[in-house]
């Protein structure tokens, strides 16, 4: 189980300790509830990136202060939305899967 208004950041890779992990990270968001933001540090090699997540009345906002590396958003155990405004959606057993370029660095979700 995982608290409500938490974010896992989880690298691509599973075979070693050290690598890129910003490289193409999803990030796993949990029930954000109304009103609320959350946020998540992330720190690799003197790097920091920082994401912010914002539920509001039409969906959710999205900050991402580390844009060189593409990245994914995960919103789990959501399984529809209306829109993106950055991205390519796709849904998957865990949720609604949000895939964004590089320099992506800020965008919304309409449910």
């Amino acid at each position: 189980m995982v608290k409500e208004n938490s974010i896992i950041a989880v690298g691509e890779n599973n075979q070693k300790p050290d690598y890129d992990y910003l490289e193409n990270v999803t990030f796993h968001v949990f029930d954000v509830e109304d009103k609320a933001s959350t946020f998540i540090h992330s720190h690799h090699k003197h790097i920091q990136a920082i994401i912010e997540i914002t539920k509001t009345e039409k969906g959710y906002s999205i900050t991402y202060s580390h844009s060189s590396n593409k990245w994914n958003l995960l919103l789990r155990n959501i399984y529809a939305i209306k829109n993106s405004t950055k991205g390519t959606i796709t849904t998957c057993e865990q949720g609604i899967l949000i895939s964004l370029n590089r320099g992506t660095t800020e965008f919304e979700i309409i449910e």
